[in-house]
């Protein structure tokens, strides 16, 4: 259960690599997506070690692996997208537990927030590249490899 932590840094490098295909869904054939998120999530995973080994903790490796990813591997605009809506619902979810349940804010709330705010992106980023695909014909693709 403490390595699923980790799980959220690679939903946001897909996150991160799906807003950077929106922007060039017009030249880049969607089979060509799939090379790029490959090897980003296993420099994910290969640093989700070191990340570990420095915290001594699998909940703050994730949240480290998440800063890095969120440095990194975003666009400006979509980083900042994600940090203030993520800051925003963090802050709304932390007032409510201090204030009306009087618990701590658990690592497992943090994380579900995360990855909402980013299934959020997706589904966002899905319906932009989905109205776009309508208007792209196949020829406009260049298929490389062959």
């Amino acid at each position: 259960m403490r390595k699923l932590a980790i799980l959220t840094a690679l939903f946001l490098t897909f996150a991160s690599l799906y807003y950077l295909y929106v922007g060039v869904s017009f030249t880049l054939y969607p089979l060509e997506f799939i090379r790029p998120r490959l090897i980003l999530w296993a420099v994910v995973i290969l640093l989700s070690w070191p990340a570990y080994w420095l915290t001594r903790d699998w909940n703050w490796a994730g949240i480290l692996l998440l800063v890095l990813v969120l440095g990194f591997f975003s666009r400006d605009l979509f980083a900042l997208a994600y940090l203030a809506t993520t800051l925003s619902v963090l802050g709304l979810l932390w007032l409510s537990y201090k204030l009306l349940l009087k618990q701590k804010l658990k690592f497992q709330h943090v994380f579900l927030v995360l990855n909402s705010v980013t299934a959020g992106a997706v589904i966002l980023l899905s319906a932009v590249l989905c109205s776009n695909w309508g208007t792209i014909p196949a020829s406009y693709y260049r298929i490389t490899g062959r």
